[in-house]
């Protein structure tokens, strides 16, 4: 299974900075379902944040918006998803960003090309689970549940006795 990883970098319109903010206080809470980028749709994605960097006048650098990226598969069919499920909201989160196409309603070929425009890959980057989907991964930490309840019960339970044939017989 390929594993992407990549960020997307925007500066942000002063301007609009706080309302922004407000819009991602809006996310925060609830990541997984919120209606604005309810990520959980995403079947493919193992992590994403939006985070808002201050400005760094020392620099020269104004705000910035990063939309850090982790899931299984390539960019292109990622894009396709993002535009898909989770678009409008993006839409409405990139609208405050500098160069990004203003209009009422969101085009999807728009976003598509600005997300591209702003894409920056990692020098580095940790992979906990290489080769695993997210599906397999959630699938795997459902058995481990499963084995640890298991296993608890039998620690404390008449079972503790058996042999360990009998144990991992009944594991099985």
């Amino acid at each position: 299974m390929q594993h992407t990883i990549l960020t997307f970098i925007a500066s942000i319109v002063p301007a609009r900075l706080a309302e922004l903010e407000a819009l991602l206080a809006d996310i925060q809470p609830d990541p997984v379902t919120n209606p604005v980028v309810p990520f959980g749709l995403l079947v493919r994605l193992h992590f994403a944040s939006l985070v808002v960097l201050p400005a760094d006048r020392q620099h020269g650098y104004g705000p910035s918006l990063v939309f850090e990226n982790n899931f299984d598969g390539p960019l292109t069919s990622y894009v396709d998803e993002l535009l898909l499920k989770i678009g409008p909201g993006l839409h409405r989160i990139f609208s405050h960003c500098v160069g990004y196409p203003i209009a009422e309603t969101w085009d999807p070929a728009a976003l598509r090309q600005y997300l591209m425009h702003h894409i920056v890959w990692p020098h580095a980057a940790y992979v906990g689970t290489p080769g695993r989907s997210l599906a397999r991964i959630r699938r795997e930490s459902d058995l481990y549940q499963q084995l640890e309840a298991f296993l608890d019960g039998v620690e404390v339970g008449p079972d503790a006795a058996q042999p360990s044939g009998v144990l991992r017989q009944r594991i099985q």
